[in-house]
């Protein structure tokens, strides 16, 4: 997986209520990740790790924005 993954928890219910999320990272064992609420959601990478990717975030709007106020500050 990589940043910006958009991910499906399939051990997700009424104790566990984030389903879907988008992964940051790991670290170690532990994965890091983003509820849609804006939270950070951990979970150990192990043989009990049930995330799936189903999508990623399409970033190239944000990046030609980025360059954009790049070129700005260039001139």
């Amino acid at each position: 997986m990589k940043f910006g993954d958009i991910v499906v928890n399939e051990w997700a219910g009424s104790m566990n209520p984030n389903k879907v999320l988008v992964y940051i990272r790991i670290v170690g064992r532990l994965v890091h990740c983003l509820a849609i609420g804006g939270e950070t959601v951990y979970f150990n990478n192990d043989q009990h790790l049930s995330l799936h990717k189903v999508g990623e975030l399409d970033y190239s709007g944000w990046m030609k924005a980025l360059e954009q106020e790049q070129l700005k500050g260039d001139k």
